[in-house]
């Protein structure tokens, strides 16, 4: 007589049939790896766009305020040389490339420096490749837009900054020869004519930004006597 556990002792299991499987086909394994490629391909383009689009949005708001910094400056200058022998242009021992010696708005015809600078000479951090030029010409009363071949009591300052990707900004400004920048006060005294503000949150330099100032009313300095 045979028991049950005779009956099983030369049981061997049946082969696969062909609708049953044990593991991935190579197939399978070079399908997965195409969609995540492609994938990780469509991610970093979104990533670059997006940096690409927020370097643009920093460079857009920071070339006005360049110019407007270096704008602001010029405005606050003479509108001639007060010496005995002015002349358009930087006047003698006035450098073309220096420009803290610089005292009357058409010194600063033809200046320009890349990286920008201050009036110092000190490069503005994070601006490598960047240009900031000036250019100074009469301008005609009765259309501003012309250039006098002679002063007629006008002039036009244009201020151009360029970024490292050759996107330019420009702003253009008229000075007159009779301004409150011409006046001083009339007790000696040393007042403050323009103010510079470069202003950083973080560490990232699209975090920064430039501007400048030229008050009207001569403000005294706490040194001035």
């Amino acid at each position: 007589m045979r028991t049950g556990c005779d009956s099983f002792a030369g049981w061997t299991p049946a082969p696969a049939g062909p609708g049953r499987r044990g593991g991935i086909t190579l197939i399978e394994t070079v399908l997965c790896t195409l969609v995540v490629a492609v994938m990780l391909v469509a991610a970093l383009r979104m990533l670059g766009s997006a940096a690409v689009a927020d370097r643009q949005h920093w460079s857009g708001r920071l070339r006005p305020a360049v110019a407007g910094q270096l704008m602001a400056e010029v405005l606050a200058n003479s509108y001639v040389d007060t010496g005995d022998s002015p002349v358009f242009g930087p006047e003698t021992g006035e450098s073309g490339t220096d420009r803290s010696n610089f005292d009357d708005v058409d010194d600063y015809n033809g200046w320009s420096s890349s990286p920008p600078e201050g009036r110092d000479g000190t490069a503005i951090a994070g601006l490598t490749g960047w240009t900031r030029e000036v250019t100074v010409a009469w301008a005609d009363p009765a259309d501003v837009e012309t250039t006098s071949v002679s002063d007629q009591g006008l002039k036009r300052i244009t201020v151009t900054v360029t970024d490292a990707q050759g996107r330019s900004a420009m702003i253009t400004a008229l000075r007159g020869s009779d301004s409150s920048y011409d006046y001083e006060p009339g007790s000696s005294t040393t007042y403050v004519s323009w103010v510079g503000v470069t202003l950083k949150v973080g560490p990232a330099d699209q975090a920064r930004m430039t501007s400048g100032a030229n008050p009207l009313n001569c403000v005294p300095s706490l040194g001035g006597s």
